[in-house]
């Protein structure tokens, strides 16, 4: 048996957008919160917006030519410390049936060097309680620095 190929890189929007639809639909499912108010509807006019201003920084996973995950991105100076460049996540997902593997952790490391790149100063992640990312992320050196709740109005 031939072992997979896997490669993790850029992605464009573009590629995002016609590869990633089962992936959204996967992720959606798995970690959506309040569905009946929160329907997955992807502002893809605002991605590409974000990756013509040169603010987005997306890497996609490929396993055997397949996407199996990506990692999108907004690099922003802070509004609060205007000399922070920061790389916020803002999503990371992985097939599940390819999360056995290093994958995950290596489509963050890719995230986090791509960042460096970028000259972020800081990478932030988004992660659900009681999710592997939200337990992984310590291992890796990351602490908590803000919570969010949110209240539906």
């Amino acid at each position: 048996m031939q072992a997979a190929t896997m490669e993790i890189r850029p992605i464009s929007i573009a590629e995002m957008h016609e590869h990633a639809q089962a992936l959204l639909v996967a992720h959606w499912q798995e970690v959506g919160q309040e569905k009946h108010r929160r329907v997955l509807s992807p502002d893809w006019t605002r991605y590409y917006e974000a990756e013509e201003k040169n603010v987005l920084l997306a890497i996609g996973a490929w396993v055997d030519g397949e996407l199996a995950g990506y990692s999108l991105n907004f690099v922003a100076y802070n509004m609060h410390y205007s000399e922070v460049l920061s790389c916020q996540n803002d999503l990371l997902f992985v097939d599940e049936k390819h999360r056995r593997g290093s994958l995950g952790g290596r489509l963050i490391k890719a995230t986090e060097r791509a960042a460096k790149n970028c000259g972020a100063h800081e990478m932030l992640w988004h992660a659900k309680p009681d999710t592997v990312l939200n337990d992984g992320l310590p291992k890796l050196g990351y602490s908590v620095l803000d919570i969010i709740h949110c209240k539906e109005l």
